[in-house]
């Protein structure tokens, strides 16, 4: 019960640090915007920079990169929003999955495959394989056809 205390915590947690990282996002969008400008331009580098072939100069990139990451920041809150009360409104268990579960003492079936390259072994009842080997209780299997004596000899 603690484990799943602490587990809400913590995604209620990352939900209200996204929540004030979206609306910080947002209420000062210029201020924000300019960090963003600044590091996509690449201006406060020093000079003769070979990495200077990256920089992005377009005022449309920067907006909609900037705008890309608030989208990605509010799906990142939204998620872990839901995520938390899901957590808080599951029930600690069903009454129906505690019925139907085996002890913990017997083991669990084996499956058969369910391949369809799975080849089933012939019934015993077929005529081609029964006729492969003679059955035990017939003469020929309940006598040994050589005796010790003629083996030793």
């Amino acid at each position: 019960m603690a484990l799943r205390i602490s587990k809400a915590v913590l995604v209620f947690a990352i939900a209200l640090f996204y929540t004030i990282l979206v609306l910080n996002n947002i209420t000062d969008y210029g201020s924000n915007y300019e960090f963003v400008r600044h590091v996509l331009m690449m201006d406060s580098t020093f000079p003769g920079n070979h990495g200077m072939w990256r920089a992005v100069n377009s005022p449309l990139v920067h907006t909609v990169f900037y705008i890309g990451i608030i989208a990605w920041e509010s799906v990142t809150m939204v998620l872990c929003w839901w995520a938390g009360v899901a957590r808080v409104h599951r029930p600690l268990r069903s009454p129906t999955s505690d019925a139907a579960r085996s002890p913990i003492s017997v083991p669990p079936q084996s499956q058969r495959p369910s391949s369809p390259f799975f080849r089933h072994a012939r019934p015993t009842s077929d005529p081609s394989a029964s006729g492969l080997y003679p059955a035990r209780d017939s003469p020929e299997c309940s006598r040994p056809s050589h005796s010790i004596s003629e083996l030793i000899a």
